[in-house]
């Protein structure tokens, strides 16, 4: 979501709750000069948020409506709300009959080093299942994944426990993949593996929601439709 400047946001935040208005009504509250203003209603006309009628008012445009939509009354900023990603669960049967999960170790910040399942946004207007092929053929090089959506999480990650650092709202997806994987792939974000529960739990930091999920299916429990996880990190370990 795109951030304004102040005195546009307030334009947009006033056309949001009338159809319509002129120019001296949204210029009175911001309490700037009019050339100012008009430079602020003209950035608006550009970007396609705004447009002015034969009679002289100013509305919301499709895309306008959208923007103000998603305005913070209090501040006049845009609301910041839950990341959404895919979390992908794939699973194999090892040589000696033992399962395996397909994991990876992220090479990035934040979270460096730490290991969980495959993971990635959600794309705008793409459903989650798309979303979740994408980031398997971009990350392990997977293109024949079969992915079903099993469950929602909401995962909260606190600094000491106080700060709020991240708020996510993960699709659990089920992949099945039918080709054989390398036992190492790696990509310029992480490198991915096939792992056992006792792998996984030998790795000095893994996602403790990734964690979760992984113990679950390993002990044959089936997902609840919704979740909640919430994980504590130091400043060094985020």
């Amino acid at each position: 979501m795109k951030e304004f400047q102040p005195a546009r946001a307030a334009i947009l935040y006033q056309l949001r709750h009338v159809k319509a208005a002129r120019f001296s009504e949204l210029m009175k509250p911001t309490h700037l000069e009019s050339d100012v203003f008009k430079f602020h209603i003209r950035a608006l006309k550009d970007q396609g948020f705004i447009v002015k009628d034969t009679d002289g008012y100013y509305e919301l445009t499709a895309t306008g409506k959208e923007q103000a939509n998603n305005l913070n009354q209090s501040g006049l900023q845009s609301l910041r709300q839950p990341k959404i990603s895919v979390l992908i669960v794939a699973t194999q049967t090892n040589a000696a009959g033992d399962i395996e999960y397909l994991v990876q170790q992220r090479k990035r910040q934040p979270f460096y080093g730490y290991w969980g399942c495959i993971s990635g946004p959600a794309q705008w207007g793409e459903d989650f299942e798309v979303t979740a092929q994408a980031e398997l053929a971009k990350q392990c090089g997977i293109t024949d994944a079969n992915c079903l959506v099993v469950s929602f999480c909401r995962q909260q990650d606190y600094l000491d426990d106080t700060i709020l650092l991240e708020d996510k709202m993960f699709v659990i997806i089920r992949a099945t993949i039918a080709s054989a994987l390398p036992d190492v792939w790696h990509w310029p974000g992480g490198a991915t593996q096939w792992m056992s529960v006792t792998q996984l739990k030998a790795q000095p930091k893994v996602f403790s929601n990734s964690w979760n999920v992984i113990k679950r299916l390993d002990a044959k429990q089936s997902f609840a439709a919704f979740f909640k996880h919430t994980s504590q990190y130091t400043a060094p370990e985020y």
